[in-house]
C-alpha cells in the first residue's frame, strides 16, 4: 500500500495506476458530469490517447511541486482528485483543481481534502496564497470557494470560450494566514505510511 495522508473524512494519496480506468472511464463517458468542469469540449479521444496524456500529465507534475492527488474516503472507495499546478516558489503563490464524484458532493470530502493540501502548501513548503480559479457556469465551485473562506479578487470578463458563448472567470485567493485562521490543523498527526 502506497503512503497518504489522512483528515478526518478521506485519506489523500499519489494517483496510481488503479485510478487510471476510472479517470479514463469519466473521460469517454457521455454522461459524466466531468466534462462539464473543463472549461472547453475537447476532441474525442480514445481510452489509449487517454491513458497516454494522462501519464505524461501526471509525469509532468512531479516537478516544482505539482502534483495529482486521489481523493478516498477512510474506506478506500474512490471520491475524486485535487491537483495542484502553476507553482511559483519565489512569489509564494500556486493554483489547484478539486473534483469530485458527484455522488461524493456535500458530505464534507471536498473541504477535508482541500484543508490537507492547503496546510501542507502553506505551513510546510511555505507558500504564501493559493489561487483557484472558477468558471462563471459553474455556481458549485463559487459557493464551495466562497464557504472555505477564499476571496473573489475579481472577475476576467469573457475569458473563457466553450459551448458556443464566452464565461467569465472568477479568480479566488487565500493567504497563507487566513487559512491559519480559519482551518489550521497539525500536519503531523495526517501522515501516514
Amino acid at each position: 500500500m502506497s503512503n497518504y495522508w489522512q483528515g478526518n473524512l478521506i485519506k489523500l494519496r499519489s494517483f496510481e495506476d488503479k485510478d487510471l480506468e476510472k479517470y479514463i472511464n469519466d473521460r469517454v463517458n457521455p454522461d459524466s458530469k466531468r466534462q462539464w468542469c473543463e472549461d472547453y469540449i475537447r476532441f474525442p479521444f480514445s481510452p489509449a490517447e487517454i491513458k497516454e496524456q494522462t501519464e505524461k500529465y501526471n509525469s509532468s507534475l512531479k516537478d516544482e511541486d505539482k502534483r495529482l492527488f486521489t481523493i478516498e474516503t477512510l474506506y478506500g472507495e474512490y471520491a475524486g482528485e485535487i491537483s495542484v499546478w502553476h507553482t511559483d516558489r519565489r512569489n509564494g503563490t500556486f493554483k489547484y483543481g478539486i473534483f469530485l464524484d458527484e455522488k461524493m458532493r456535500g458530505k464534507g470530502y471536498g473541504k477535508d481534502a482541500l484543508k490537507i493540501v492547503l496546510d501542507f502548501y502553506f505551513n510546510e513548503l511555505n507558500y504564501n496564497k493559493a489561487q483557484p480559479d472558477a468558471y462563471a457556469f459553474n455556481n458549485n465551485s463559487q459557493k464551495f470557494h466562497e464557504k472555505f473562506g477564499f476571496v473573489l479578487e475579481g472577475v476576467l470578463r469573457n475569458q473563457i470560450y466553450s459551448r458556443g458563448e464566452y464565461h467569465n472567470l472568477h479568480c479566488y485567493g487565500m493567504l497563507k494566514n487566513e487559512f491559519n485562521k480559519l482551518h489550521k490543523h497539525d500536519f503531523r498527526k495526517i501522515v501516514n505510511s
